[in-house]
């Protein structure tokens, strides 16, 4: 069995297709579109409980936020397994947890939110 001391030495066809997790997108436009939409879901917080269809809007904001947030971690996350002291991807998941810790930070508890508007919930 042959030893690899380096990632780039490994052919190219044993490597991982690491850009088939992105689709025909960047890491750079997906993270871009992850973050318009946690802007969105931050805007409409609270007037999503005005009615149901809000509601519903905002739970289909949440799945694409979950979907484009598993498509970057994966992405980043298998990027680094590749090479485990590479700076570059090392900082790409620092800045891209940080910039999503900040959002959270800003959208708050949802928990508290459902407690607030339950007389609203209620009457759907």
């Amino acid at each position: 069995m042959k030893k690899y001391t380096k990632y780039e030495d490994i052919e190219e066809k044993y490597r991982f297709d690491l850009e088939d997790i992105l689709g025909n997108q960047t890491y750079n436009e997906l993270k871009d579109q992850y973050f318009e939409l946690v802007k969105k879901q931050i805007e409409i917080k609270d007037s999503k409980y005005e009615s149901f269809e809000n509601y519903v809007d905002s739970l289909r904001i949440s799945e694409k936020l979950l979907i484009l947030s598993n498509k970057i971690e994966n992405y980043l996350s298998n990027k680094l397994n590749t090479n485990v002291v590479n700076f570059e991807i090392n900082k790409l998941i620092s800045e891209f947890e940080a910039k999503k810790a900040e959002y959270n930070k800003q959208f708050g508890s949802e928990i508290n939110r459902v407690a607030q508007h339950k007389e609203k919930i209620e009457k759907w």
